[in-house]
């Protein structure tokens, strides 16, 4: 896999996340990237329920 980005942004990223080489930011980049979404999940799990006492104001 082979891609283009700016030089600050690698280095940023780099920088933020402990890399020392383009490879491992690109590992963990994917890594991060198939890691499942917490918030996603939780709202498709409660999606169309609401709390036993909550009462719509119209």
């Amino acid at each position: 896999m082979s891609f283009r980005a700016p030089k600050a942004l690698l280095e940023a990223a780099k920088r933020e996340s402990g890399a020392t080489r383009p490879t491992e930011l690109g590992l963990l980049a994917l890594a991060m990237l198939a890691q499942p979404d917490p918030a996603a999940s939780f709202l498709k799990k409660t999606r169309g329920k609401l709390g036993a006492d909550h009462q719509l104001d119209y």
